[in-house]
């Protein structure tokens, strides 16, 4: 069993039947008295009776893919596509930080890679902190930020769970296995052929978020092989779960995220985006799902990293698992939740607010804006509703509304100053 935090991983179908590898292990971590050539035959050999894959990837075998390639660089990190960053909790142990060193040792050693570069999200840069004094040790490069694959066009890049994976081949202890974060909880390690029913303990559920992809409520069924998971997130969604507007949050989160040197990831993320939130504000039109699945399949086929090539995944998962209610929101200008298309506004009276920022560290939502001492102001697209703000607001400045909105501020102002006129 692995430990990831306090947490005690369950057993999974073991493959050290393949062969008995921990003396290779340690030859490789002390060096050994054999030659580079000897060490590099012993890893291709364990590596190659494990037949182990990138984390997440149906393709050929590192084995095979190592043999015919050698590189300059090794390049490590999760997949640029990867929001949640769930997967980096492998390294919060001493453990986890050894594995990721040994993994990229021996991925360098087989690819006659003289450069190791370890790629961390913007988002989780305090892991950078806990291990670079490790990492750099071992002449691994530590870099914040999305993996450009322009710059590492001749390098080899992997995930890092499969340097983790790596390790265990060579320690004699792999067990093939799937990372899996449950509406976002703790990181548990399951077997392949774990059903994404019994892994999240309901058959219930509208839908369900694996990875990428938005499925309907059949996905339950489906085992954990059959998908690409490879950011270890699987959501369950309800009845008041609205697909466009989740959707639409997603595509926006990508827009902000990507590098933009990619054109078909740029314009197409842009008008994806737009094309979702006019659905979501009853804007939609006649031509956009055909729009939206020529521009999906031109992101999937013409962008250079995961994050273009699946930024369409989620739209295109709407149009054909839930097509019913993106054509209500179409047609009908309904909200089958109950998200959009709200028949009541609330807002901030400008004249009564005081700046207090109660309401604000009150939204759940995060839809208002404002800072001490100046008016806030609710962004009515985002606002779901919930009416928090107003239990909290002790001047009675919020205001719920279904006839026409007064004047309000667009922009900041200080509380006093606003003029209605």
């Amino acid at each position: 069993m692995r430990i990831i935090g306090n947490r005690t991983l369950p057993a999974v179908r073991s493959a050290s039947k393949y062969c008995p590898a921990q003396t290779v292990g340690r030859l490789f971590r002390t060096g050994g008295n054999g030659c580079m050539s000897d060490r590099r035959d012993d890893v291709m050999r364990v590596l190659s009776a494990y037949q182990l894959k990138d984390y997440g990837i149906k393709g050929p075998s590192l084995a095979e893919s190592f043999a015919r390639r050698q590189a300059s660089c090794l390049v490590v990190g999760l997949r640029n596509s990867d929001k949640s960053g769930v997967l980096l909790q492998l390294l919060d142990t001493q453990e986890g930080v050894n594995q990721l060193i040994t993994g990229m040792e021996s991925a360098a050693l087989l690819l006659g890679a003289g450069k190791k570069i370890f790629y961390i999200p913007e988002y989780a840069i305090h892991v950078k902190e806990r291990i670079e004094t490790f990492v750099s040790a071992a002449g691994i490069e530590v870099r914040i930020g999305l993996i450009d694959v322009r710059e590492h066009e001749d390098s080899v890049i992997c995930h890092l769970v499969t340097m983790l994976e790596i390790a265990d081949c060579l320690e004699g202890t792999y067990e093939e296995s799937i990372y899996v974060s449950v509406n976002g909880g703790s990181l548990k390690r399951v077997s392949p052929d774990t059903s994404v029913g019994d892994l999240t303990g309901t058959k219930k559920g509208k839908g369900v978020l694996i990875g990428n992809r938005i499925y309907d409520n059949h996905a339950l069924e489906m085992n954990l092989d059959e998908s690409e998971l490879d950011n270890g997130m699987v959501q369950i969604l309800g009845e008041n779960d609205c697909m466009i507007r989740l959707v639409e949050k997603d595509l926006l989160e990508n827009r902000e995220r990507s590098c933009g040197k990619c054109v078909f990831c740029r314009e197409g993320l842009l008008q994806l985006h737009a094309m979702y939130k006019d659905t979501a504000e009853g804007k939609g039109k006649n031509d956009y799902p055909e729009l939206i699945r020529e521009i999906g399949l031109a992101m999937k086929h013409g962008c250079l990293c995961s994050l273009g090539q699946n930024g369409a995944q989620p739209a295109l998962g709407v149009l054909e698992h839930f097509s019913n209610e993106y054509m209500a929101h179409n047609k009908r200008k309904k909200c089958p939740a109950g998200v959009c298309f709200l028949k009541s506004v609330i807002y901030i009276d400008p004249v009564l607010c005081t700046g207090c920022m109660e309401c604000l560290d009150r939204c759940r939502a995060g839809c208002i804006e404002g800072k001490s001492g100046y008016i806030h102001m609710i962004d009515s697209t985002e606002c779901t509703g919930c009416r928090a703000c107003m239990e909290i607001c002790k001047a009675d400045a919020i205001v719920e509304t279904e006839g026409k909105l007064p004047k309000l501020p667009e922009r900041l102002v200080k509380c006093g100053k606003f003029k209605k006129r």
